[in-house]
């Protein structure tokens, strides 16, 4: 199990600002071959969505950023990357636990706790996506967190047992390298598997959008990332992401 280009080429360092923000630094001075990894011990501002902050004790978890050159996907369809990465974190997991689900747009859970995050940002060149930043933040070896996150687990957590990074990282760039390659070939098959790995789909849930609270079930995710929720009495609802927020239904 491993894989051919994700990871071929790695840059490992002790700390950095944030991995993403290392790639892209790279991307502007020169041109980087696919797949190039780069993977911190520690980061000082690591980023998560929202603009949130992604704790992560040092030396402990996954803390990297991949990058890509998607030029097959339609940039109005860019949000395909993010359910093909999110699928291979999940796959990643699957093989150390079970109940892992994504959370719209791309945290990886089990049951209902986060082990991962995800951030992708994508260059765009007129109609083309010229280069993607796949950044991952996976909770492996950390027992303790200390932020506010509401719901962190980590996979020494769930399983007690202590993982290698190096051949964590092995793992998921197999992983993350099937899903892509997967994509670029049939991407109805990722929008299946990602549906059938989608976190509270098809079951009803309190949310709340524009203040006001209501309950519906997810029926859909379109490639540009919009959620698709249905209302008990059928009306249809669209979100982009932080347009719309997850409540737990009492």
């Amino acid at each position: 199990m491993k894989a051919k280009f994700i990871g071929k080429s790695l840059i490992e360092l002790d700390a950095v600002s944030s991995t993403n923000e290392y790639a892209l630094d790279l991307i502007k001075n020169d041109i980087v071959a696919e797949g190039l990894i780069v993977f911190a011990k520690y980061q000082t501002s690591g980023k998560g969505q929202k603009d949130n902050f992604w704790e992560s004790e040092k030396s402990k978890n996954l803390l990297l950023s991949i990058i890509l050159h998607p030029n097959f996907v339609k940039v109005e369809e860019q949000f395909l990357i993010s359910k093909a990465v999110s699928l291979a974190v999940a796959d990643f997991v699957n093989t150390k636990v079970d109940k892992v689900s994504i959370k719209w747009p791309n945290d990886i859970y089990v049951d209902d706790r986060k082990i991962s995050g995800i951030l992708i940002e994508n260059t765009l060149s007129g109609n083309i996506i010229s280069n993607t930043i796949v950044g991952i933040g996976l909770n492996i070896n950390q027992i303790d967190f200390i932020s506010d996150a509401p719901n962190p687990v980590s996979l020494k957590l769930l399983t007690g047992k202590t993982y290698i990074l190096d051949d964590c990282i092995n793992q998921l760039s197999f992983f993350i390298e099937k899903r892509y390659k997967e994509l670029n070939n049939d991407f109805n098959k990722t929008n299946f598997d990602y549906l059938k790995s989608l976190y509270l789909f098809n079951f009803f849930n309190l949310y709340e959008a524009k203040g006001e609270r209501f309950v519906a079930k997810i029926i859909d995710v379109e490639n540009n990332g919009e959620l698709i929720l249905e209302t008990r009495q059928k009306e249809i609802r669209k979100y982009f992401f932080k347009e719309v927020s997850f409540l737990n239904l009492k």
